[in-house]
């Protein structure tokens, strides 16, 4: 009988053990506020590639990379930078190059990206038989989905 009346000493009229009813530790504050910061910044992060980042249809800029070409007498590698400054991904990607040197007809190469993310850049390389650097060259992005 008197751990009876011991433990209905503990409690206080509603009958709750009085330990429960104490302040929150610093840990357990700290721990909540950390919490909301995480929900709160998941929540930032998806909103802003939701509404800001993510949306936009695919725009594709072909870069020729003139300084970084290689070859002398033979073949020539001209570097070309595919750039999707876009949000959504764009997929077959055409990129047609022309190279007008003297009289002679334009020599053409083609240059295909099976998948640009939005975002990304990729760097491919045409084969060309005459330098860039002695003709006009130019560069268009011809078709993309």
């Amino acid at each position: 009988m008197t751990e009876h009346r011991d433990d209905n000493e503990k409690r206080g009229e509603s009958g709750t053990d009085e330990r429960e009813s104490r302040p929150p530790s610093t840990a357990e504050r700290f721990t909540l506020v950390a919490g909301i910061a995480l929900i709160l910044g998941l929540i930032a992060i998806v909103t802003y590639f939701t509404f800001v980042a993510g949306g936009g249809p695919p725009q594709i800029e072909a870069t020729p990379l003139i300084a970084e070409d290689r070859g002398e007498g033979g073949p020539y590698y001209l570097p070309v930078a595919i750039a999707n400054y876009g949000g959504q991904t764009a997929k077959d990607v055409v990129v047609l190059i022309a190279l007008e040197s003297g009289d002679e007809a334009p020599e053409t190469a083609e240059l295909t990206v099976d998948f640009l993310a939005g975002g990304e850049t990729v760097e491919r390389t045409a084969v060309l038989s005459a330098d860039p650097a002695d003709g006009e060259l130019s560069i268009d992005v011809a078709s993309f989905h």
